[in-house]
């Protein structure tokens, strides 16, 4: 069976490279759709999620991202 697969780059840092990661501001997703996969990157990464105007977020990563106050400038 075929499972999620992470988007390249993701390194999942010490805690003390994570803190610095999160001062360098939110992570901008090239991609029309954001999905469950980028907010769970997102949150082992300490990282936010800047949504642009037109992208389209799954509704199970808008379910999650409210859980994990992963989006920064919007609600979901």
């Amino acid at each position: 069976p075929e499972t999620a697969r992470w988007l390249p780059g993701l390194a999942l840092d010490t805690p003390a490279e994570a803190a610095q990661a999160e001062a360098t501001g939110p992570l901008t997703i090239d991609r029309r759709v954001i999905t469950e996969t980028d907010v769970r990157q997102a949150r082992l990464a300490h990282r936010q999620i800047r949504v642009a105007d037109g992208q389209i977020v799954t509704p199970a990563a808008a379910s999650l991202a409210r859980e994990a106050g992963v989006f920064a400038d919007r609600e979901v």
